[in-house]
């Protein structure tokens, strides 16, 4: 299942969706194991960070509130 949204505040959402869906009590501990996040820019595959995965062997990209995409 894809869950696609578009914002002009992306560290903003991304702070949303972790306090609503991945730090949820009830939500948080089966989306954790099983979801992949990502931020896609303009260039979409070519331009993306990887905010979560569900195999903690995967290194992480960094949204910061400094982040650009393009």
């Amino acid at each position: 299942m894809n869950f696609n949204y578009e914002t002009p505040d992306l560290y903003q959402l991304w702070i949303l969706i972790r306090r609503h869906v991945l730090d949820s009590p009830t939500l948080g501990p089966a989306i954790r194991k099983a979801a992949i996040i990502v931020c896609q820019g303009d260039f979409e595959w070519d331009d993306y960070l990887l905010l979560h995965h569900f195999d903690h062997d995967q290194p992480l990209d960094v949204l910061d509130k400094w982040s650009k995409t393009s």
